[in-house]
């Protein structure tokens, strides 16, 4: 196993395998993180069991640890308070740094926020990490979606297939904006120059109200456009 298959805690020789992106070594990965943690004493920190040093209250210049408090606190008490809370955080950052130190950059973002999910077991962990290529493949399908003018795909199905792409990605919550849907439509019109007027009348339109094109206000003058053309091709033959 390489330096890049495995992550170094806190700067020490305890190394801990790294993901896999494929999620092949999902059966194991979730004791040797938890382990490694647990034995550096962050395990509490990890799972959020641990209790953050509440916040000083802040009155007339003096300092106190609530408002029920009846003494203020002395600087050696403040100093106490804050390298407590700085500790807190530190170890906070080590355990969390494990888990992103772990994983891939396609996984980080999944990651984020589930990391109790991500170390309970074998499935939840494959689950994550196939969720994570879920979407990386779809986001693939949109760059790549291509419309070429008088081709067996007519406009209507070419469209209908990014939105079905679009609704696949929200269902794994990872929705796109209206503009980044925009975009990869406009981007896979590449190949059809007749339908370039239409996004640059649009583009004119929409930033002149105010406003940003809706998917659906999009699809709609696309279809249209493409209708038209249809329609004007007939009439030529």
């Amino acid at each position: 196993m390489g330096s890049n298959d495995t992550y170094d805690i806190l700067t020490t020789k305890l190394t801990i395998p790294k993901l896999a992106a494929d999620g092949s070594n999902c059966p194991t990965y979730p004791e040797h993180v938890t382990n490694s943690v647990t034995s550096k004493k962050l395990q509490q920190h990890l799972i959020g069991t641990t209790h953050k040093p509440a916040k000083l209250i802040k009155h007339n210049g003096s300092f106190f640890y609530d408002n029920n408090s009846l003494s203020p606190l002395s600087d050696l008490e403040i100093e106490d308070h804050e390298e407590l809370t700085e500790e807190w955080l530190q170890k906070e950052a080590q355990a969390h740094k494990v888990i992103y130190g772990t994983v891939d950059k396609s996984t980080f973002h999944k990651v984020k926020g589930k990391l109790l999910l991500l170390l309970s077991g074998r499935n939840s962990c494959q689950f994550i990490v196939k969720g994570a290529m879920y979407e990386t493949d779809l986001l693939a399908q949109l760059q790549n979606a291509c419309f070429v003018e008088n081709s067996e795909v007519d406009m209507h199905t070419h469209l209908a297939n990014m939105v079905i792409i679009k609704d696949h990605l929200a269902e794994i919550r990872c929705p796109l904006s209206n503009a980044s849907f925009a975009s990869y439509i406009h981007m896979s019109l590449s190949l059809a120059p007749s339908y370039k007027p239409l996004f640059t009348t649009l583009t004119a339109n929409t930033c002149t109200a105010g406003q940003s094109v809706t998917k659906q206000d999009l699809i709609w003058h696309l279809n249209e456009e493409a209708n038209s053309v249809a329609i004007e091709t007939s009439i030529n033959h």
